[in-house]
């Protein structure tokens, strides 16, 4: 079963967290931590404050290496968002190879592609491409596992 939010596409069931954005957040958009350090006191379930844990969009290639999620949903600033961590989704793809490891486009942040892992860039892995693309900007079906 497919499941759509606007331009964003997943089949079956996906993990999810949540989190508070810390800007206005697109649908589909990667995203990374900015939560604070040290909020968390104490083990215990009830030190975790809404708040908490907050999430903004990637902003650059820089950002590869701290996605932490996908979100599920148009969200403004301060509000909740569903981060998905799981699934399977259709995005753009870049010259993507099937059964290749894949990760963000240097492009993500604006137009939510994804890329064959290049050399040196494993630790940027997002998940695999199940299906390839032979062009740019064509779509694939991609297993995201963050």
């Amino acid at each position: 079963m497919a499941n759509e939010t606007g331009s964003l596409l997943w089949l079956g069931d996906v993990d999810t967290f949540t989190a508070e954005a810390d800007e206005a957040l697109t649908e589909g958009s990667f995203l990374k931590s900015t939560s604070s350090d040290d909020v968390v006191t104490t083990a215990g379930a009830t030190s975790v404050a809404d708040g908490d844990i907050s999430v903004s969009m990637c902003d650059d290639t820089n950002d590869n290496g701290l996605i932490v999620g996908i979100a599920q949903t148009a969200t403004d600033s301060g509000d909740p968002v569903n981060v998905m961590t799981e699934g399977i989704f259709i995005y753009q793809g870049d010259s993507v190879t099937a059964g290749m490891a894949v990760m963000a486009s240097a492009t993500a942040e604006k137009n939510y592609t994804v890329e064959n892992v290049a050399d040196g860039s494993e630790e940027h892995k997002i998940g695999r491409a199940l299906t390839g693309t032979s062009t740019t900007n064509a779509f694939c079906v991609v297993i995201i596992r963050i």
